[in-house]
């Protein structure tokens, strides 16, 4: 989604109360959903902590579960019934339909994707495409034959596990607690929010998120986000999709990488005034970084 900001209340449609003391999430026209400050806070405040909707995450506490699909994946993969076939996007669809059903997908996770499964934005992305999916009744059957899904799994159909695919690409969370990037598990599986996915990136952003936890009270993983600056009620809440890591590359860079990851060119306000600088710098050329995310863009 594109980031909009400071909107005009004529033009907001409100949503819902997020569920969060504190936050509340609108549709903008032409923009998309996004998460808004109803309260005032400081630096250093807990804004909100939300339990993940469901946790693919392989080497997550009481993951084994987990870790039978992933196994039963790679089996999958290692027979190549289905042709081109990579574990990694389909484990979070399935532990989906474990956990939550058919039903809960539809009207929880399914209504987490912004746009249209065919938009230009994730075709030209890397994503799992709906059109890759043409084996998903075969491969739900299978799973479910292994005792791994409920039989009510097979009642989704192909274009809906397709989609499904692309919002756990495109929302989901890592969750590595105490794994290395050596360590079997890393970065297999993940986990995926309600609200924290209703929260818009930005390369200025005024909220950060800790790793994430395990809450041993809720058997669940816990994401908590907090304050870096002060927010006025009425703002929008933002974070960086790149955590801390990446937000110094330049803009070209960091456009790239969200083009490439998330299927959306960045138009917060510092990539905005980044770009008028650059203009200006350059005598109107826009810089070679930028050109080539540009060209990425219009592919």
């Amino acid at each position: 989604a594109l980031l909009c900001h400071h909107p005009k209340p004529s033009s907001l449609t409100a949503m819902s109360a997020s569920g969060a003391l504190g936050l509340w999430t609108g549709k903008l026209p032409g923009c998309g959903i996004a998460t808004f400050a109803e309260q005032s806070f400081k630096k250093g405040d807990v804004v909100m902590q939300e339990h993940a909707l469901f946790v693919s995450a392989v080497e997550a506490p009481a993951g084994g579960a987990n870790h039978k699909l992933w196994q039963a994946l790679l089996l999958e993969k290692q027979r190549g019934r289905f042709g081109k076939f990579d574990p990694d996007h389909h484990i979070g669809a399935l532990a989906a339909l474990r956990d939550l059903g058919p039903a809960a997908c539809r009207d929880k996770v399914l209504d987490l994707f912004g746009g249209h499964p065919e938009d230009e934005a994730c075709l030209s992305s890397g994503f799992p495409r709906p059109a890759h999916f043409g084996h998903a009744a075969a491969l739900i059957c299978a799973v479910v034959d292994q005792g791994l899904l409920p039989s009510s799994a097979l009642d989704f159909r192909e274009e809906e596990y397709g989609l499904l695919c692309q919002v756990v690409a495109l929302n989901s969370f890592r969750i590595n607690e105490g794994l290395e990037e050596e360590d079997v598990g890393y970065d297999v599986g993940e986990a995926v929010f309600s609200l924290s996915s209703r929260i818009n990136h930005s390369c200025s952003p005024n909220l950060e998120h800790r790793p994430l936890e395990w809450d041993v009270s809720r058997s669940a993983v816990v994401i908590t986000f907090v304050a870096i600056e002060d927010i006025d009620p009425g703002a929008e809440v933002t974070f960086s999709y790149f955590g801390s890591g990446s937000n110094s590359e330049p803009r070209g860079e960091r456009r790239r990488q969200l083009r490439q990851s998330w299927g959306f060119a960045c138009s917060c306000t510092r990539c905005e005034t980044e770009e008028v600088d650059e203009l200006c710098g350059n005598g109107g050329e826009v810089g070679d970084a930028d050109k080539d995310a540009g060209s990425e863009d219009s592919d």
